[in-house]
């Protein structure tokens, strides 16, 4: 195997965790969608990415920048993620 298609298979394996994540909220996501939680035409595989984005990127602020997002600012940044995801 060349050092391209290595780089590529260690770049598939070190993605498998959010794939597994985005799988897990996928089903989550369509039951939502079903008890209309969710808009009928909300796609669950963009929630899905949208979602495990959103919260990899509040884990990393308030990991960088604790002081600028104690548990308390993390809690309304999330209740207002959950509110735009129920009217989008």
């Amino acid at each position: 195997m060349g050092p391209v298609a290595r780089r590529r298979r260690a770049g598939h394996r070190a993605g498998a965790p959010y794939a597994r994540l985005r799988s897990s909220l996928r089903p989550r996501l369509e039951a939502a969608r079903g008890l209309c939680d969710l808009s009928a035409y909300a796609d669950p595989e963009q929630l899905a990415a949208t979602a495990a984005t959103f919260t990899h990127g509040l884990v990393a602020q308030a990991l960088f920048a604790p002081g600028r997002f104690p548990m308390e600012a993390q809690v309304t940044l999330l209740e207002g993620f959950l509110a735009f995801l129920a009217t989008s």
